[in-house]
């Protein structure tokens, strides 16, 4: 297929695997839609329950039935929605959801729940083509069938629609902030992996991808900035399973991979806005603790805390909550948690030792671990 520039974008036979699935889709198109439609009726079946809830006094008093501001999207409406830190959080394209469902649907729960539903139906879509391109680069060496594939992205998309750990974002109106920014988190990484994942066979095709992917990024910031972190993760993907950075760091600064860094330079402004607002919203409402307050070691205990704690529940999601308190010897001054901390040595030891076998384990760790910083 070529390489249009010197900058060596484009390798041979990742290009011909590429574009090898982007024609198997093509080829069978109505085969591709039937099984992302079976995952949203699916999904829409399961959380089908949410549609009776009401509004609760739980953030939705002061971000629904108590709140005025958000009701429409007239100019007074969005002048609104884009300029306050309301509890605490920038999310205006959120506010616009929730402006259009005012419009659609007045005062009545059942229209706010709808549209949570749908946009969780829409996330587990995105969510499987996601997984099936992820697959598919992971796994080119071993040319595994398309009907394994798609096997394999649908248990995926599957797992993520349906556990238990999915209810919150979408039974609580409040939570719509997360479908909202995951939506377009997750059209982001799938749009940068077809842009520098080869199926881009012209510099145009690439820019256009590229922008795309920038363009979800940053509407996925507006939705709530839960994924400022996203240009280091996508780092973790240009090693593997990307292969467009080899694992020796020493090679990332040479010439020929600059335009790996001048992408996340693309995706850093955004985020970088992101994180200045989010730093102005924390200060105005007082939220944030000072060290005195909140030690280094009481940081780090909630930090090793946190990377065992989703997992754990992702896993066993057991003693499920809307609301976990921090385990009393956390905030208490001097006390080590050991148990957390050696939990995670153990899972990031594990995962560095057969990474030759299998990548695929560190790089989710990695990324895993990034996006929760």
């Amino acid at each position: 297929w070529g390489i249009f520039d010197k900058g060596n974008l484009f390798i041979g036979d990742e290009t011909d695997f590429d574009v090898a699935l982007e024609i198997q889709e093509q080829s069978h198109s109505g085969y591709t839609w039937a099984i992302p439609i079976f995952i949203a009726v699916l999904t829409i079946a399961a959380f089908y329950p949410v549609l009776k809830n009401g509004f609760i006094n739980w953030d939705d008093d002061y971000n629904v039935f108590e709140n005025p501001y958000y009701r429409g999207l007239g100019w007074s409406q969005l002048h609104w929605m884009f300029t306050p830190f309301h509890m605490t959080l920038y999310r205006p394209l959120t506010w616009v959801t929730l402006g259009l469902d005012y419009i659609l649907w007045g005062m009545q729960p059942f229209g706010y729940h709808l549209t949570s539903l749908l946009l969780h139906a829409a996330n587990a879509v995105v969510f499987y083509f996601l997984s099936l391109r992820l697959l598919s680069v992971a796994l080119k060496e071993t040319a595994p069938g398309e009907s394994a594939l798609r096997v394999g992205a649908v248990v995926a998309a599957l797992v993520f629609a349906l556990h238990p750990l999915r209810v919150e974002p979408v039974a609580w109106v409040s939570g719509r902030e997360n479908l909202v920014s995951g939506f377009f988190f997750l059209l982001a990484i799938l749009f940068y992996l077809k842009a520098v994942g080869q199926s881009a066979t012209t510099l145009t095709r690439y820019r256009i991808w590229m922008s795309a992917a920038w363009a979800g990024y940053s509407l996925s910031l507006l939705g709530k900035a839960a994924a400022v972190t996203l240009p280091f993760a996508l780092v973790v993907l240009d090693v593997y399973p990307l292969r467009r950075l080899q694992a020796d760091i020493k090679t990332w600064i040479q010439p020929r991979v600059r335009r790996v860094w001048w992408e996340k330079a693309l995706f850093a402004l955004p985020a970088g806005g992101a994180w200045v607002l989010g730093v102005l919203a924390k200060g105005q409402f007082g939220t944030g603790a000072s060290l005195e307050d909140f030690g280094v070691l009481t940081r780090l205990n909630q930090v090793m805390y946190s990377l065992v704690f989703y997992v754990w529940k992702t896993i066993v999601p057991y003693g499920l909550s809307p609301l976990y308190e921090r385990p009393t010897y956390i905030a208490e001054t001097g006390i080590f948690d050991v148990r957390s901390t050696l939990t995670v040595i153990a899972l990031s030891a594990f995962f560095i030792l057969i990474r030759k076998r299998f990548p695929a384990g560190l790089a989710s760790w990695l990324f895993y671990g990034v996006m929760l910083i």
